[in-house]
């Protein structure tokens, strides 16, 4: 029967139509969107997953660990001394940076953190590797200069000069051998100074222009020009000395006697 079924079959196939559908159950048209959609979600899902699996590790005892030895790790390298120091100087030079250091620096805390600082071991070895440093000199010397030429340095200096706690030390150091060397090492340096030639030249000449320096050139004059004639005379130098001293005497109380005074007898 199905063979012959099959041969009654026409030889031509019949065209099958649907039945065209009112639009119910009808399927949508495919999205192009939706598997993108759907991957967004996906990744969003697992996004907000793997925060709140990252928040519960940073809260726990191991994950606070890790992140420490983590922060100290970068920190540590060139890229993170880099960040810090770029993240520093970016904050530093803003408003909120500057007034952040300004209320810091005027801050007690601050003050005690520098003198507890200063007071430690590691604080004085700071401090005298850096005095001892090229650049700790340069501004320690302008720290100085500027110090010296303000007021209050002004004071201070002339304070300390007329204590007797300065005249004490002066006189401790220039009793030691330390100071002795140092002392001739400075006088032969600044008698060797055109500044102490100049100032020699002028103390001469204010000596000479005064009454007490023409007298001492009037009294020099006469010894020296005694002890000469003396000589020519043919007196020995020792006579001729005496001769020229007692000349100098001489003339000495002559310039320095008072002259009478004649009162009327009227």
């Amino acid at each position: 029967m199905i063979r012959y079924t099959q041969q009654q079959a026409p030889a031509n196939t019949v065209e099958f139509k649907a039945t065209e559908s009112s639009g119910y159950g009808e399927l949508l048209p495919p999205n192009p969107d939706l598997p993108q959609a759907l991957k967004t979600l996906k990744e969003v899902s697992e996004s907000d997953k793997r925060n709140a699996t990252r928040a519960r590790y940073a809260a726990s005892e191991k994950g606070r660990k890790a992140i420490a030895r983590a922060k100290a790790k970068y920190l540590a390298s060139n890229k993170g001394k880099e960040t810090t120091a770029r993240a520093t100087a970016k904050y530093m030079a803003s408003d909120q940076g500057k007034e952040s250091i300004a209320k810091y620096t005027a801050s007690d805390k601050r003050k005690t953190s520098r003198a507890k600082y200063a007071a430690s071991e590691k604080g004085r070895k700071a401090r005298a590797k850096y005095l001892a440093s090229n650049k700790g000199k340069e501004t320690m010397a302008r720290a100085t200069a500027k110090y010296m030429a303000s007021d209050k340095g002004k004071e201070t200096i002339a304070k300390y000069t007329a204590s007797d706690k300065r005249k004490t030390s002066r006189a401790k150091y220039a009793a030691s051998e330390k100071g002795r060397k140092a002392i001739a090492r400075a006088r032969a340096k600044y008698m060797a100074s055109d500044k102490y030639k100049e100032a020699s030249a002028r103390r001469w000449a204010k000596f000479a222009a005064s009454d007490k320096g023409k007298a001492d050139q009037a009294i020099r004059y006469t010894r020296t020009t005694t002890y000469r004639l003396a000589i020519k005379q043919g007196l020995s130098e020792e006579l001729a000395r005496e001769k020229a001293e007692s000349a100098a005497e001489a003339k000495k109380a002559e310039l320095t006697s008072v002259p009478p005074t004649f009162q009327s007898t009227d």
